[in-house]
């Protein structure tokens, strides 16, 4: 943003304060306080945008990262499921039951 014209602003405040006698010093610090506001309005707003596209690649990250690892989990409860044992036959479902696992829940959260 390039700093507002001295002239610009001082006809807009003389027309929005209907008063001709403000001296250039003040218009120039009002025509100041409003550069570092715009400024300060637009700095905002790219950490803002910044801030949002790091949170969704942290999302995409963590959504990965448990599929990875309740695909690991289904895969150690099928393998347990189907090593021959001398207790009774049990499913990979039940395997991961008794191991406190939900990887076999359907994904609902996307």
């Amino acid at each position: 943003m390039a700093k507002p014209n001295i002239d610009d602003v001082a006809y807009f405040v003389r027309c929005a304060t209907k008063r001709i006698d403000l001296p250039t010093d003040v218009i120039r610090t009002l025509s100041d306080a409003y550069y570092a506001i715009e400024t300060l309005r637009r700095e905002r707003n790219d950490l803002k945008e910044a801030h949002e596209v790091v949170l969704k690649k942290w999302i995409e990250h963590y959504k990965k990262a448990i599929q990875e690892r309740d695909e690991a989990r289904r895969e150690v409860c099928r393998d347990e499921a189907y090593r021959p044992s001398p207790s009774p036959p049990c499913t990979a479902n039940q395997v991961a039951d008794r191991r406190g696992w939900d990887c076999f829940k359907e994904n609902t959260d996307d």
